[in-house]
């Protein structure tokens, strides 16, 4: 206060340092150790704790079971044994897409081009051939017992039975995603995942990518048909339709519904429906009542939906149907057991 005389304040000062003399002791100094040593192990202990975790994926013994006609190096029917039980699916790898095997109708073509374009290969001939050559190579590199990686989360396709994403790693430890792309058979692209072993799916495909420019430096596979200047061009493409996507899909690139892989609106669950810009919880309920469909325009029957979406949506729907396959027996005979790892 002003009101208060110098030599008052100084008094007040001096008996202030003087009570902080006394309490900064020897005790008071190894407290004052304590509480930092203290603070220091809880901040390494709460980062410890705190710190990602690597995602638990289940993992099943398993080998490849008959081959279908939708079958090729990326998507396979295979046999796991689950909970004491054989069990068969339709597997999807995550990371890779291999070149079709077929042009039989608008979807496939559709990917034959988005492939061809990426390879920079001139012919959809040159990219059904690398297709049928992937699998093959998947159908040799499965022929010994493998283990599979995978949370059974959708992975959607043209076979009746539900189709999963899966990490395989073979009989030899190696990855079969990353074997595919090394040897030109496959591209690093997708949908990713944590690796078991805890590495990021993000981190993964970037390695994926760089063994992807090695197969093409050493004109691997499908690398050997490249034309580098043209691919430059057609990648150009690729991304501008990729940026126009997201007017049209939720999660634009990322989606995982695409030109090349358009939505079965007679198959796809409520959630997949609501993946197209404009379908929410409401019109994706009607459109299920209003199943099936016999064509794109069958929609116009839904009320909510008109020109403007169905315009908007065509090009990243379908109303293909699986084709129906003979039901398998229970019993599965494998060439090799489940203990020969």
């Amino acid at each position: 206060s002003m009101n208060v005389p110098l030599s008052t304040s100084h008094k007040c000062l001096k008996s202030f340092f003087y009570i902080v003399k006394c309490a900064i002791s020897p005790y008071s100094k190894n407290i004052v150790i304590s509480v930092l040593q203290y603070f220091i192990i809880t901040m390494s202990l709460t980062t410890y704790l705190m710190a990602k975790k690597p995602i638990q994926v289940p993992k099943y013994d398993g080998e490849l079971a008959e081959m279908t006609m939708w079958a090729d190096g990326d998507s396979f029917p295979i046999a796991i044994l689950r909970s004491g039980e054989i069990e068969e699916i339709s597997a999807r790898l995550y990371f890779v897409d291999c070149p079709e095997t077929t042009s039989e109708n608008e979807n496939d073509a559709t990917r034959l081009r988005s492939q061809a374009r990426y390879f920079g290969v001139q012919t959809a001939a040159e990219v059904l051939e690398i297709g049928k050559r992937a699998t093959e190579r998947t159908r040799e590199l499965l022929a010994k017992p493998f283990v599979v990686h995978t949370k059974f989360s959708n992975a959607m396709g043209r076979s009746r039975k539900k189709r999963v994403y899966v990490m395989i790693t073979l009989h030899d430890k190696r990855d079969l995603a990353a074997v595919l792309v090394q040897e030109g058979l496959a591209r690093a692209h997708g949908v990713s995942h944590q690796r078991p072993d805890g590495t990021e799916g993000v981190e993964y495909m970037n390695t994926l990518k760089d063994m992807e420019l090695g197969a093409a430096m050493n004109r691997s596979g499908i690398w050997e048909k490249s034309d580098i200047e043209k691919l430059v061009k057609m990648r150009a493409e690729v991304r501008r339709e990729k940026r126009e996507l997201s007017q049209f899909v939720r999660g634009g690139a990322f989606s995982s519904v695409t030109k090349e892989n358009p939505l079965n609106i007679n198959e796809a669950s409520r959630a997949e429906l609501k993946l197209l810009n404009g379908i929410g919880d409401g019109l994706s309920h009607q459109i299920i009542l209003n199943r099936p469909y016999e064509s794109i325009d069958d929609l116009y029957s839904v009320d909510g939906i008109g020109k403007a979406t169905i315009a908007k949506l065509r090009a990243y729907i379908t109303v293909s149907t699986s084709p129906i396959e003979p039901e398998k027996g229970k019993s599965l005979e494998f060439k090799n057991s489940f203990g020969e790892y």
